[in-house]
């Protein structure tokens, strides 16, 4: 009997053995006749993980989309922030644009006006 451990594992960089390869097909294909409830079993196991990868995928899909959703509200709160100093900086502006309003509809050269009326 052998178990995980024994088992030598070829790495990543190696070729798949052909030989290998159709053994282990010719051997699980007479063990899957033989015991046709395996077959099914390996199979619906195979949809599980298959189903378990592509939930993991959603999983990591939605972290994303909520890690960036909560920068946008943050620097959206930032950006529209009423109670802070933004708002005091609009405020500042308006009461200038107000000022050089006022001032605009007053002439301010009304001493230049009076000295250009005709003496006695």
């Amino acid at each position: 009997m052998s178990t995980t451990a024994d088992i030598d594992r070829p790495s990543q960089s190696q070729p798949p053995d052909p030989a290998l390869d159709a053994r282990a097909a010719a051997s699980l294909s007479v063990l899957f006749e033989a015991r046709p409830a395996l077959a099914a079993d390996l199979e619906e196991a195979g949809r599980a993980q298959t189903y378990l990868e592509q939930e993991r995928q959603r999983e990591a899909d939605a972290r994303d989309a909520l890690t960036r959703s909560e920068q946008h509200t943050s620097g959206m709160t930032g950006r529209l922030d009423l109670a802070g100093h933004r708002f005091a900086g609009f405020a500042v502006g308006a009461l200038a644009v107000a000022i050089l309003l006022v001032f605009d509809a007053i002439p301010l050269n009304w001493a230049a006006g009076q000295s250009s009326a005709p003496r006695r």
